[in-house]
């Protein structure tokens, strides 16, 4: 469940749910949301939270079913790119939707060449 998840996560970074907040820059009371699974994360926060913690999306979402070697295989660790890798992902997180679809676009462009 992706609200335990969240709280085991703070937890074992040893965070207050502010210290927590403060690094994702939200608030307390979202975070207390969140832990509690009234709201849950957009996909951008989650993959954010995946990069400023060093987490695979994979076992941040525990995706029922998958054994642990699968979802090590599958799940990449952000903390884990280069220096470039992280700052790009970290510039995409902060665009708008539609400007993140342009970077898809241009992307599979690229690949096709």
């Amino acid at each position: 469940m992706l609200s335990l998840n969240i709280r085991n996560l703070r937890q074992k970074l040893q965070m207050s749910q502010t210290q927590f907040a403060q690094k994702l820059g939200v608030t307390q009371g979202t975070v207390s949301q969140w832990e509690n699974g009234r709201v849950q994360p957009e996909i951008d926060m989650l993959v954010f939270m995946a990069c400023e913690f060093g987490i695979s999306l994979d076992a941040l979402l525990d995706v029922p079913g998958e054994k642990e070697s699968t979802k090590k295989e599958k799940g990449i660790v952000i903390s884990k790119l280069d220096a470039l890798s992280r700052s790009i992902v970290r510039d995409i997180l902060e665009l708008p939707f539609e400007k993140k679809q342009r970077v898809r676009a241009y992307l599979d462009g690229m690949k096709e060449k």
